[in-house]
């Protein structure tokens, strides 16, 4: 497809004052949110898959009002998911939880989710890492933001209606569960690491009765007026964007409605906005892709695309693992190996981990990658599919099965053990060491 420089320029520019998708009114979110108070739940039904999260003893997929970035009344949905354990003296302390990119069409709204749904490789790995909050006792809130799920348009990396669905969702946790406390923190990945960035700045003003103690954003937007010019520029990385350029047209028609996105795109390329229209990130390619491109006079062309190679590929048919399963949890990485299991607690116990090692640990941090470098495999006791031990697995292409509580007393140290990294398997070893 081609498409002009000068107008990516000037859409990307645009996107800044908000984005877009097409939403949908449902039976859940027809009351009139004019006379509503931020925060105040509108409805409350209970939810056993999808966003359910599977330590928690409650999930809820609830609708709430919440204000637009001019402070007009809009309805917004999430999920809030209650812990097993009894709440503690003030309160479950509480995640709000801002996720990344999914889309702009209600069907990628995060509590829509379900088993094969069209957001659920990355809602999957997510919630595998918030279902660690539940357990360990807070309650965990996750805002859908305005416009995904509910009437209206979702307004794209826009840094106040973010912040206003993220800090609304806690007051409404308050009103589902009387358990839930004042206590609250704020967690956001990509758009979610900004919408937490804004939340932090803006959230205690927003909602004084609230005590917000803290905000971790994980890989925030940012740079966004530097947008043109990085289209313009033809750096390398420039293609990572491209699967994002439907929600960057439709954000832009969302700020200024004289944008005409079709307009912009050849005929070649027109499929890119119904499917953006329709479908979220992870449809837009049926994967994530690597991009060759080139920039000829004021066009920039898109050569071929091809699934990237440290995506985990699709999971063949469930086949029984030789030997003993021990953990069964999140597949990170994808492959299988076998090799001695090395327990390492801490920086310390490095000196003993040898090349061939499968690596069984609680978490990893970047200090940690020369460990990765030579492991056959990992294991580790938390984390996700966005946690640092899964990324770094799949970039060095070995298998990594994350999330398995207990693996640091389950396993033996320097008993051989099979990780099937691709079902989330952990078990005894037969046969030789090494990648299978």
């Amino acid at each position: 497809m081609t498409l002009s420089r000068a107008r990516i320029g000037a859409v990307a520019a645009l996107v800044l004052l908000g984005g877009s998708g097409c939403s949908t009114a449902t039976s859940e979110t027809a009351a009139d949110p004019a006379a509503l108070r931020p925060g105040q739940l509108l409805s409350s039904r209970a939810v056993a898959d999808g966003p359910a999260l599977p330590s928690a003893g409650r999930n809820e997929v609830i609708t709430y009002a919440s204000q637009d970035g001019n402070g007009d009344p809009v309805v917004v949905s999430g999920a809030v998911s209650i812990p097993r354990t009894p709440a503690p003296e003030g309160g479950y302390p509480v995640i709000s939880w801002a996720h990344g990119t999914t889309g702009v069409a209600d069907a990628c709204a995060p509590s829509a989710d379900f088993t094969g749904g069209p957001a659920h490789g990355y809602l999957s790995g997510v919630n595998a890492s918030l279902d660690d909050w539940v357990a360990k006792g807070y309650a965990v809130v996750s805002t859908d933001y305005q416009g995904l799920g509910t009437p209206g348009i979702h307004p794209y990396v826009n840094g106040a209606t973010e912040t206003n669905a993220v800090v609304d969702i806690v007051r409404a946790a308050r009103e589902m569960d009387p358990a839930v406390g004042s206590t609250w923190f704020v967690i956001g990945h990509s758009q979610g690491g900004q919408a937490a960035l804004f939340t932090a700045a803006q959230g205690g003003e927003r909602a004084p009765e609230l005590h917000l103690r803290g905000a971790v954003a994980i890989a925030p937007g940012n740079g966004l007026d530097q947008t043109p010019q990085y289209f313009r520029s033809g750096v390398p990385g420039i293609e990572a964007a491209e699967a994002f350029l439907p929600l960057i047209l439709l954000g832009a028609q969302a700020a200024d409605p004289a944008i005409v996105p079709s307009a912009l795109l050849t005929e070649r390329a027109q499929p890119l906005l119904t499917m953006a229209r329709t479908g979220c990130v992870e449809n837009l390619f049926g994967c994530p892709q690597d991009i060759e491109w080139a920039i000829v006079g004021d066009d920039i062309w898109v050569l071929q695309a091809r699934p990237i190679t440290t995506a985990p590929s699709a999971a063949p048919p469930v086949r029984a693992m030789p030997g003993e399963v021990l953990l069964t949890r999140v597949a990170a990485s994808p492959g299988t190996a076998v090799g001695p299991a090395r327990i390492i607690g801490t920086l310390d116990d490095f000196a003993r981990f040898r090349p061939g090692d499968v690596l069984v640990c609680r978490t990893t941090s970047p200090a940690w990658t020369p460990l990765l470098a030579r492991a056959c495999a990992v294991v580790t006791e938390t984390g996700g599919m966005l946690a640092h031990a899964a990324i770094v697995a799949r970039e060095f292409g070995i298998p990594a099965v994350l999330a398995a509580a207990g693996a640091m007393t389950t396993l033996t140290e320097g008993r051989r053990v099979r990780v099937d990294g691709t079902h989330g398997h952990v078990g005894t070893a037969t046969g030789n060491a090494g990648r299978i």
